[in-house]
């Protein structure tokens, strides 16, 4: 959220930015470079509140990594192919 808030004060967002929704109705998709859990814990604690059906697209290493250790109703609801849309490449 502090980046939102930062480019609100740099003027390259405008100053009446309702951050929930821009990231709810502006942020299309994730872009995951890889799988470790210090660098998405923020994103899996935050998508069960996103409904939007955003994707989630990274290299297949990494979508297997999120699928396999995260997103399989082990630790943590699959949201993956049930709620997130995941592009492989």
């Amino acid at each position: 959220m502090n980046i939102f808030r930062r480019a609100i004060k740099k003027k390259s967002l405008p100053s009446n930015t309702n951050i929930e929704t821009f990231i709810r109705e502006q942020i299309k998709a994730y872009l995951i470079s890889h799988g470790h859990l210090d660098h998405l814990s923020g994103f899996l604690l935050n998508t069960p509140n996103d409904k939007s059906g955003k994707f989630i697209i990274g290299l297949n290493e990494t979508i297997n990594i999120i699928q396999k250790s995260y997103f399989n109703n082990l630790a943590w609801t699959d949201f993956g192919p049930n709620g997130l849309k995941v592009i492989k490449r």
